[in-house]
């Protein structure tokens, strides 16, 4: 048998464990929504559901809002990649910085840290606000660099934006 497969048994109730090992390789956690696909008669097809991603275009229009109105660049993601964004200078889309990413896997609700956005950028965050719809987070709300006297009332901002996406979530 290959390293990455394991033999498991139903229970009565139909449910399987994945391997913790396998959840930690895939970056799943309890409660993340999986999408199960019949691929041919006797195989099974797992893979996480994109929630951010699903709310791709609904995403586009907060963000877009969020920027003619605040006048600050801001891009939403989920954990692997952005979703959309207004005001950074992007060329190509890799993946999340691993300090991003580890923040978002800490479940912090809000960061004024300063965080590199992507893998191999210069580009900076300024203010994180992290979208949680139930306990894990599964995304944020990321706003670049701003004036120290405008970042209570961006944070603030950045909350609200976060809420109003995890309730489109629910």
């Amino acid at each position: 048998m290959e390293d990455d497969s394991a033999i498991r048994r139903l229970d009565e109730m139909g449910r399987l464990v994945i391997p913790k090992r396998m959840r930690r390789a895939l970056r799943w956690q309890g409660g993340d929504p999986i999408v199960l696909s019949m691929t041919s008669r006797d195989s099974l097809l797992l893979h996480r559901y994109p929630q951010m991603q699903a709310l791709r275009t609904v995403a586009a229009g907060y963000a877009e809002a969020f920027f003619v109105t605040y006048q600050v660049p801001v891009a939403l993601c989920d954990r692997e990649r952005l979703v959309t964004h207004r005001g950074f200078a992007l060329a190509g889309q890799p993946g999340l910085s691993r300090e991003l990413r580890r923040w978002l896997e800490s479940n912090e609700a809000l960061s004024r840290t300063s965080l590199p956005l992507l893998q191999g950028s210069d580009l900076q965050t300024g203010i994180l606000a992290a979208i949680q719809p139930h306990i894990h987070t599964v995304g944020a709300v990321l706003l670049g660099r701003c004036e120290a006297a405008r970042q209570d009332a961006l944070a603030d901002a950045a909350q609200l934006l976060a809420r109003m996406i995890a309730a489109q979530l629910l």
